[in-house]
């Protein structure tokens, strides 16, 4: 129960007493009670202004250039630069240190830092020197007061002496400091502005360009490595990415892989992925993976033949090594050149051919019968590939339900086999004996018999068959029905069966000498790098955005369970903890980076946003009729993508645009709109469609946004786009014929390319190694 207070003249009078001796005792206390105390000191005089002056440009000046400095009190100032590119500007010395960001009219940026009063030039160099100071690519940073407070004179003395040590094959020809050395007199003649053009000069010719040198000086550690790298003229080490193993290396470690094909002879078994082969040369007991992939082998006139996307090769020791047999192009066939290997009865060796794009009509089968001379044939093959390299001296053709005819040359007879209906007959590979199978049920594994002359049936003991391979008198070996399961192996002609593990199946794998792995594949994958002490989860590359991370180091990612929940990582992925709680159905849930700050919607059309991933803030979205499925932006352009749904198909999809930080939404201007999408990395946005199944060719098709800039512009892609991604705030490029080649990456906002990767696989850093992450396998790059 609440009080009334007492309003009576009285009462009133009273308080006022009261109030007023409070006073008096207050005033009394002030004077010191009479004692005659020291007066408080004097508040401190305000920190005099000073000036911050320099130049801009490259190998000539920004003129008229915007120019603002983010100052470490939160403070920001800004002007224009002259004609000759040059400013000045005064703040309270207080303010600094500040960072300084110069845009052009065509949206660039370069950066600088002013730790001090005095001069602060803008060029390439100073760009270089920031992205050190602050570990950061300068294409992602933003105003903020954060990343000044973590300029000094000290650490920029530090980063200027990597960027000479990164640079040491190029001569700058000046002893000037980049940042703080005034330009004065003819910029034409200025020994920075020289300096500032031979580096360029000297980068261009080995393919770099100065904001990938940024990018490398943010991102690896030693300067010695830039430095090699640039003298190789390598952009591929000069970024740290993976090296590409070329025919003949070792291959990475290979943590796990899925296996959909097993082939070989009683020598050599081979267990084929998309991605890569393992070798088994003891009967399945143990493995090793190959350096190259092959589709297809076949034994064939006393050699061991291997398809792969390098053509078909031959090898005389049991695969051990392989020479070139049929390269694809000096049959002028795409690539790869086929993907099967087969033998017919009549000892012809049969290569089934395919296109890497969809065909109008299919592509005729090549055949030979020595293994040299090869021809096109539209023959229809179906007969079984025997693995003897031989005619079959016994043929054994399936002609009722249950009836087998065996044929020895022109010699053949018929009888009953089994007591079940035969639904195939398949060779028992290594040897001359024949496998039947049965039909299957459902929940019943289909029955299996094996017989050497077609008369006398042994059964088999149930397992999940597809192919089966003798490697001695008493030992089988077949591949499981289930991709992702190794193979089995008995050692009493198919009464029992064992796993046969292609790599090691406790509750952790080895991946190295200290390095394990744990958990499963692919979404809870965890690491360790030191032998099991702790633990750092494997991003899920195959997830477009099940990682999004901040200058800052955030990282959020989604709970990989149904509790609809975001999860934040302050550690590079060693620990988290629980963001956000999402609201309504799991599709529709959009999560990026909008420059400054997380941005994350759910399906109910709540959009929040958050700069530390800690504290949420609910902002106004645009009125959708479907779900939110993708959220981009740069602190002064969002993004968000709209999909409805119709009888659980994809229909309408929209790209809705604000300018004004989620105030107001409009649609996105076409042809940017058509893309669905848009990205955002490295400071700027990009949209591509991203389907070529869906749009063809069209799918090459890239916009690119950058911060300052007040429209979009088109970008010429080197490949047609299955997916792009943000990594290590370099842009990466998944081609759509991804199965034979890998990633491309670009640092520069597209300017130039860099292939990484293997086939197939989407290329990930999770703080400490590159990781491959595909369908098949999951590959531990060596540092």
């Amino acid at each position: 129960m609440n009080d009334v207070p007492d309003t009576t003249p009285g009462a009133m009078l009273r308080r006022c007493g009261t109030l007023m001796l409070a006073c008096g005792v207050i005033a009394l206390a002030g004077c010191g009670g009479g004692g005659g105390g020291d007066a408080p000191p004097p508040p401190p005089p305000p920190a005099p202004d000073v000036s911050v002056s320099g130049w801009v440009g490259e190998r000539s000046a920004w003129a008229q250039t915007s120019i603002r400095l983010s100052c470490a009190d939160g403070s920001e100032r800004s002007t224009i630069s002259t004609t000759e590119g040059r400013y000045a500007l005064t703040l309270p010395g207080a303010a600094l240190p500040c960072l300084v960001q110069a845009q052009s009219s065509d949206g660039r940026t370069l950066w600088s830092a002013a730790a001090g009063a005095g001069t602060a030039n803008v060029t390439p160099l100073s760009d270089a020197i920031v992205a050190r100071t602050l570990r950061q690519p300068t294409g992602s940073l933003y105003a903020d007061a954060g990343f000044a407070r973590r300029l000094s004179a000290p650490a920029i003395a530090a980063a200027h002496a990597d960027l000479l040590a990164s640079v040491g094959g190029a001569t700058l020809g000046t002893e000037a400091h980049p940042i703080t050395t005034a330009v004065s007199g003819a910029v034409a003649t200025d020994p920075l502005v020289l300096a500032n053009g031979r580096l360029q000069d000297d980068l261009s010719n080995k393919g770099v360009s100065a904001p990938l040198l940024s990018h490398a000086l943010a991102r690896r550690d030693r300067p010695t490595d830039i430095r090699a790298a640039l003298a190789a003229g390598s952009a591929r080490a000069a970024l740290g990415l993976p090296t590409v193993q070329g025919v003949g290396a070792v291959e990475p470690q290979a943590v796990r892989g899925r296996f959909y094909w097993l082939q070989g002879t009683p020598a050599a078994l081979f267990a084929l992925s998309t991605d890569l082969t393992f070798a088994s040369r003891d009967g399945a007991r143990t493995w090793e993976p190959m350096p190259r992939l092959l589709y297809a082998t076949q034994r064939f006139k006393g050699r061991l033949w291997g398809l792969g996307p390098d053509g078909l090769r031959a090898s005389v020791d049991d695969g051990r090594t392989w020479g070139l047999a049929v390269e694809g192009s000096a049959l002028g066939l795409p690539q790869p050149v086929g993907f099967g290997l087969d033998l017919s009865a009549d000892g012809r060796l049969w290569l089934k051919r395919r296109c890497s794009h969809p065909c109008e009509t299919p592509l005729p089968t090549l055949v030979t019968s020595d293994g040299i001379g090869w021809s096109e044939t539209q023959e229809l093959f179906g007969a079984v590939d025997w693995p003897t390299g031989e005619p079959p001296s016994r043929t054994y053709t399936l002609v009722d339900w249950n009836v087998v005819r065996t044929c020895v040359g022109t010699q053949c007879t018929e009888s009953p086999a089994l007591d079940w209906q035969i639904s195939m007959l398949l060779p028992l590979n290594g040897s001359s004996e024949v496998v039947a199978r049965g039909l299957t049920s459902p929940g019943v594994q289909a029955p299996l018999a094996l017989s050497a002359e077609g008369a006398q049936w042994r059964p088999l003991a149930n397992i999940p068959f597809n192919r089966m391979v003798r490697v001695s008198p008493t030992r089988l070996v077949v591949r499981h029905a289930e991709v992702d399961q190794s193979p089995f192996a008995s050692d009493d002609n198919g009464q029992h069966w064992a796993e046969a593990p292609i790599t090691p199946g406790s509750d952790w794998r080895p991946a190295g000498a200290d390095t394990r792995l744990r958990g499963s594949w692919p979404g809870s994958l965890e690491m360790s790098v030191d032998a099991g002490a702790q633990w750092l989860s494997v991003p899920d590359a195959d997830s477009r955005a099940a990682w999004v991370h901040s200058p800052g180091g955030a990282i959020l990612r989604w709970q990989n369970d149904e509790r609809r929940s975001l999860l934040l990582s302050t550690d590079g992925g060693r620990t988290w903890t629980e963001s956000l709680r999402l609201a309504g159905d799991t599709f529709g849930q959009a999560l990026g980076w909008l420059g400054d700050r997380f941005g994350v919607g759910d399906s109910t059309g709540a959009l929040r946003t958050s700069r530390d991933g800690r504290e949420w803030v609910r902002v106004n979205a645009p009125p959708i009729s479907g779900s939110m499925n993708a959220v981009a932006g740069t602190p002064s352009y969002w993004t968000l993508q709209t999909v409805e749904l119709v009888c659980c198909f994809t229909g309408k999809v929209e790209l809705w645009q604000s300018a004004d930080q989620g105030r107001t939404w409009t649609a996105a201007p076409e042809p940017v709109k058509r893309t669905g999408a848009a990205l955002s990395c490295n400071g700027a946005l990009y949209a591509s469609r991203q389907d070529p199944a869906m749009y063809g060719e069209s799918a090459s098709e890239l916009w690119i946004r950058e911060a300052s800039a007040s429209a979009w512009r088109h970008i010429v892609v080197p490949a047609v786009i299955q997916r792009l991604r943000c990594e290590r705030d370099a842009l990466h490029l998944m081609p759509a014929d991804a199965r034979d080649h890998g990633e491309l990456v670009s640092a520069d906002h597209g300017a130039t390319w860099t292939p990484i990767g293997r086939p197939s696989t989407l290329t990930s850093f999770d703080g400490a190694r590159w990781w491959s992450v595909g369908r098949s396998s999951i590959t531990l790059w060596p540092q």
